[in-house]
């Protein structure tokens, strides 16, 4: 099902919509709406993205790069799975 989202625009922002959606030969509503959607995939996937400085970086790859050693409770969660087979 489509749906709708209507806005309300300065008449100055609907004509520069229009004089960008012109050279690629598509309506304003179509220019709008690509706009629209990639900027939105943009700001969604930015949002899930951990960006460190240069200290924070090197010291979370240098705790990566620890052993691991599961805690008491995940150690008998993990010899659980044993026993059961997983």
């Amino acid at each position: 099902m489509d749906a709708r989202i209507d806005l309300r625009l300065k008449a100055e922002d609907k004509a520069l919509i229009e004089r960008a959606a012109s050279p690629l030969g598509i309506k304003a509503a179509t220019f709008t709406r690509s706009v629209l959607i990639k900027e939105a995939g943009e700001i969604i996937q930015s949002a899930h993205v951990v960006k460190f400085d240069e200290v924070a970086a090197r010291e979370c790859l240098a705790t990566l790069s620890l052993p691991f050693t599961p805690n008491e409770a995940l150690g008998r969660a993990l010899e659980r799975g044993t026993d059961l087979g997983l």
